[in-house]
């Protein structure tokens, strides 16, 4: 049975690169109706094969229609220059995720501007990351770190790490690659269906709903932005406030002294110390 979706939570999910186009090829659309995925890539050959969703083939002038095999400067450069097609896309989301593997590659190079994008957009955001195979290398892993501190200076609502060595380290085989990525990509989905369930049972995101979701599942770890949410948290309780009814209520005010709780203040002031202080 499907879940009766709220229309006023447009979830909008962003696949990148080759981690990308493996999640939403193995999405499950027959069950979930309503979200809105696009699958960006440098590859024609990964994306021929994705089948039930928007799908952007980028860069054709510089990488030929392959994959850029680690150049992450180049995958930056692409993405910058593909913004407005992503913008166009991420109209209207009141939720929206996007989706990568770290270690070096266009997904790598493009996830900062993706992230610029899904934050002007949209006030819940959320990014889901893998980290690299420590047997991939230290330069793979540095370039995925640099990218990683980025991400957690990006206030972004949720962010989730998968550790990629978790599922090497609990696999039958750990000599079987193949059986490996299958297993992150199938906790990939999971996650992502758990995270879907609850938006579309929500008239509002719930964060503490997500968090109690995301601790069940072996092998990540996560980040909620509690002053993200802090900061809604006090934009609503600015609902009903007292008008100005004269200027020098604002006028040469030391913001230092204005009570965010006293209702008594008039609004603007205490919007400015809001936005002031986050």
């Amino acid at each position: 049975m499907s879940v009766e979706r709220i229309e006023n939570n447009k979830i909008k999910i962003v696949a990148l690169g080759g981690l990308g186009v493996d999640i939403i090829k193995k999405f499950d659309f027959d069950n979930i109706h309503g979200i809105d995925t696009l699958v960006l890539d440098t590859d024609l050959h990964a994306l021929d094969n994705v089948r039930i969703s928007n799908v952007m083939a980028l860069g054709l002038e510089y990488a030929m229609g392959l994959s850029l095999n680690g150049n992450v400067k180049l995958g930056e450069a692409i993405m910058e220059h593909s913004s407005d097609s992503l913008n166009e896309f991420l109209k209207g989301a009141d939720f929206a995720i996007a989706i990568v593997g770290l270690g070096g590659g266009f997904g790598t190079g493009a996830i900062q501007e993706v992230v610029n994008s899904i934050r002007k957009f949209s006030e819940n955001t959320m990014v889901i990351y893998t980290i690299p195979f420590s047997f991939e290398g230290n330069r793979r892993n540095s370039i995925s770190q640099s990218v990683i501190d980025n991400l957690k200076k990006s206030n972004l609502n949720v962010l989730v790490e998968v550790d990629s060595d978790f599922f090497v380290e609990h696999s039958y085989d750990r000599k079987d690659l193949k059986q490996t990525m299958k297993n992150i990509d199938n906790v990939i989905l999971e996650l992502l269906y758990n995270i879907i369930y609850i938006l579309e049972g929500e008239s509002s995101t719930d964060y503490t709903k997500i968090s109690e979701t995301l601790e069940k599942f072996p092998g990540i770890t996560f980040k909620i932005n509690s002053i993200v949410e802090k900061k809604k948290a006090l934009i609503e309780a600015l609902d009903n406030l007292k008008t100005v009814n004269r200027l020098e209520d604002i006028i040469d005010v030391d913001y230092e002294s204005v009570d965010l709780n006293d209702t008594s203040i008039p609004s603007v002031l205490r919007h400015r110390k809001l936005f002031q202080e986050y």
